[in-house]
């Protein structure tokens, strides 16, 4: 077998064998390195830890309180919160759950609706998922495989998701326990990586693929950090935003509101109406008084 160059951050350099994985790699250096490693980056990006090295490669190894590791944070308690739900409510399908702006979303096709109590149910739930610290593996099946699996569990989506990854790219299966998804990944170690600090935020409509001639889906948003100080901290900003939010502002004002069956248009209420005359009344006001001024300076 022959050996590959590995570069460290320092500049370094070490031989190993070909398809050693950045496990082994930080393993080699300090079971303590090790343990802490979630991840790593070869040639900058984001891999597996698990994952063989077959090439020359600068290999970074990513701890979870590294800037780099926020995304698999996010990414695994996604895939944690599809898996609670598919626990709690047995025959949802899962759709897509990427990790967006400061969190991510799930889609789930669900018979029933979700009701604003069952974002504490699914919180518990990815919890003691979280506690079980399932380690995440990856396999790479073939087409006709992925499809079998997936029709036989109801997932048609899925289904439809295989058909649309191109020829020649793996078709990645991702395990968390006995839960499953398809995924290109990468992700951490296991599920305890994902640690206590997320928070489910919101439950909203989607169409399938964002077209309003698929299906309807409905929507879990939700965030994680590293540390229960940054989570507390975001959402206290989002808190302070939501005060000045001026549809909020607007309603509590008496000023106009919103309806779902007028999308984008406002509907102004007598107060808002006696505001607006004011304010007119007001700046015409100044402005004569301007030109009156500048009248007088030029005499």
């Amino acid at each position: 077998m022959t050996d590959v160059t590995i570069t460290f951050p320092d500049g370094k350099t070490k031989s190993v064998a070909a398809g050693t994985s950045g496990f082994d790699v930080a393993k080699g250096i300090s079971p303590s390195l090790a343990k802490r490693t979630i991840a790593m980056q070869l040639d900058g990006v984001l891999s597996d830890l698990h994952d063989p090295i077959l090439k020359d490669a600068a290999i970074n190894f990513v701890a979870r309180t590294d800037v780099a590791a926020l995304e698999l944070i996010r990414h695994d308690a996604a895939h944690v919160m599809a898996e609670a739900v598919q626990a709690l409510w047995p025959g949802t399908q899962v759709t897509i759950g990427p990790v967006i702006d400061n969190g991510f979303f799930y889609d789930f096709a669900k018979a029933e609706p979700f009701v604003p109590e069952d974002m504490a149910k699914i919180e518990k739930k990815m919890h003691e998922i979280i506690g079980k610290n399932a380690p995440f593996t990856k396999q790479v099946w073939s087409r006709d495989k992925a499809r079998q699996v997936f029709r036989d569990k109801g997932e048609l989506f899925k289904i439809e998701l295989v058909d649309a990854i191109p020829e020649g790219q793996d078709l990645k299966i991702y395990n968390q326990g006995e839960w499953f998804d398809l995924c290109r990944g990468p992700h951490m170690t296991s599920t305890g990586g994902i640690g206590k600090a997320f928070k489910l935020q919101k439950f909203a409509g989607a169409y399938w693929r964002g077209d309003s001639n698929n299906p309807q889906l409905q929507r879990i948003y939700g965030t994680a950090f590293a540390t229960q100080e940054e989570l507390d901290a975001y959402l206290r900003q989002i808190e302070e935003a939501e005060k000045r939010d001026h549809r909020k502002l607007g309603r509590e004002m008496d000023l106009f509101h919103f309806q779902e069956e007028a999308p984008g248009s406002v509907f102004w209420h007598p107060k808002a109406g006696r505001c607006s005359r004011r304010s007119s009344t007001t700046c015409a006001a100044s402005s004569r008084r301007l030109a009156t001024s500048k009248s007088i300076r030029r005499t």
